[in-house]
């Protein structure tokens, strides 16, 4: 699905006195912020709530899951899509505090520097909640599909992510792009993955979804994989072999009775200048369908009736 084609089925979920452009904004002068806008796609705000209420959910991932963490806080809570123009929360890897995640999980960090990145946002951890509707959601960032112990030398890993979200209502989990990556591991198959693609970097990424379900998505009581979208750090070696791990997750996916999600196709290449911020991160409207993807495929594990028709 290209972004023209996107736009026309956003658009037609729409109610019909809303005739305006759905992604026009008029600034408010008094304010001077863009007003808030709806978020609008097959999945309503009533109906979210609904699916969601007393639910504690984990996203595991990493920058791409982090906005999409972001915006889907902001529709779960607001019903409105996160903006991202003047006025609204930037695209900035801690966001807006108090909006995008709880007051107080600023600078919250869950992993060891080992590694791929020291980085402070690359090792970052946040919550939300949602009072109202008694929910929770949580954010880990990860720069590997799995890691544990045994590989970091140092106390935390995913293995004690694993335990802290068994038995969760529903993980959201991606990851690809970071392994692909020139780290030179060798020991760990992932050298130079993104470059050229071998049986290494196959087989080590198969092992690693494959313990992901086991140890994350089992235990839940849904779980669903977002594949990856098709450009990030490279735009032209890297995309096929996206494709190749898309292709071996969705496999393990079916395989295991796990949902699946795919965006690969919202955008491509030659989209990048209207369908992200800076060539990698989509705007919200694309994280929004992400998000309705997402509850599409959970529904079909916690089958709650709500998206069944009306909530």
């Amino acid at each position: 699905m290209r972004v023209a084609t996107l736009v026309a089925v956003l658009l037609s979920a729409r109610p019909a006195e809303a005739a305006d452009d759905q992604f026009t904004y008029s600034l408010d002068t008094h304010s001077k912020r863009w007003p808030s806008q709806p978020a609008y796609g097959a999945v309503s705000w009533d109906q979210a709530k609904c699916m969601l209420r007393n639910r504690k959910i984990a996203f595991v991932g990493d920058s791409n899951t982090r906005f999409h963490f972001f915006t889907f806080n902001v529709f779960l809570e607001t019903g409105d899509l996160r903006e991202e123009r003047r006025g609204g929360c930037p695209y900035s890897k801690w966001g807006c505090e108090g909006q995008d995640y709880d007051k107080g999980q600023r600078n919250q960090y869950w992993a060891p520097d080992w590694g791929r990145s020291k980085d402070g946002p690359h090792r970052m951890y946040m919550k939300k909640t949602f009072k109202k509707i008694k929910a929770t959601s949580q954010f880990w960032f990860i720069q590997s599909t799995w890691f544990d112990g045994e590989e970091t030398g140092k106390d935390k890993s995913m293995a004690d992510v694993a335990k802290e979200i068994e038995g969760y209502d529903l993980v959201v989990m991606n990851s690809g792009w970071w392994d692909l990556k020139p780290w030179k591991e060798k020991k760990r198959g992932y050298d130079k993955c993104g470059e050229s693609w071998n049986s290494a970097c196959e087989s080590n990424y198969k092992s690693d979804v494959g313990t992901v379900v086991d140890r994350m998505f089992k235990p839940a009581k849904a779980g669903v994989w977002r594949e990856c979208s098709c450009c990030g750090d490279d735009k032209n070696k890297y995309p096929p072999n996206i494709k190749k791990m898309n292709s071996i997750a969705k496999d393990i996916m079916r395989k295991n009775g796990q949902g699946f999600v795919e965006v690969f196709d919202l955008f491509g290449a030659n989209d990048l200048g209207d369908a992200t911020v800076d060539g990698t991160h989509p705007v919200p409207k694309y994280y929004h369908e992400w998000t309705v993807r997402v509850l599409e495929e959970a529904e079909k594990q916690l089958k709650t009736g709500c998206l069944g028709g009306s909530s």
